[in-house]
């Protein structure tokens, strides 16, 4: 038979686990973050090294 003291238990157990739920999702958005931020930047240098060499090419 569940007691109140096993609930209390199980529930302090929930709430650690979705705070390290949070915490590695945080840590996870933050790697995210960081890769798009790069990638983006690679993309603008591809785009304006293009936009240059068209340039250059057309005149």
């Amino acid at each position: 038979m569940t007691t109140k003291g096993d609930l209390r238990e199980l529930r302090a157990e929930l709430k650690a686990d979705i705070s390290a739920l949070r915490q590695e999702l945080k840590a996870d958005l933050t790697q995210l973050e960081l890769r798009m931020t790069i990638k983006l930047g690679a993309m603008l240098v591809a785009a304006v090294g293009a936009g240059l060499a068209l340039a250059k090419l057309l005149s």
